[in-house]
């Protein structure tokens, strides 16, 4: 009887979610802003995401490397 195994690796959320907000940043650079704001204003705010959530994941991926020895390779089982 094989066993199914619903685990996930602690490394793949941090690893997916920076790769899902920054295509949805670029999905947004092709369509029109809703409000009328200087291009500036419209940048940062829409930078400010994809920046967020990837130095949130650099800082997680370094939490469970130095703290709990994961790293890429282990989540790949070599």
């Amino acid at each position: 009887m094989s066993r199914i195994r619903g685990d996930v690796h602690e490394l793949l959320p941090a690893l997916l979610s920076p790769l899902l907000v920054r295509s949805l940043f670029g999905l947004q650079l092709f369509d029109d802003a809703d409000v009328a704001a200087p291009p500036v204003v419209i940048y940062a705010f829409s930078l400010g995401g994809p920046l967020s959530v990837s130095a949130l994941s650099l800082w997680e991926v370094r939490r469970l490397r130095t703290r709990y020895g994961m790293t890429l390779r282990s989540a790949l089982g070599r």
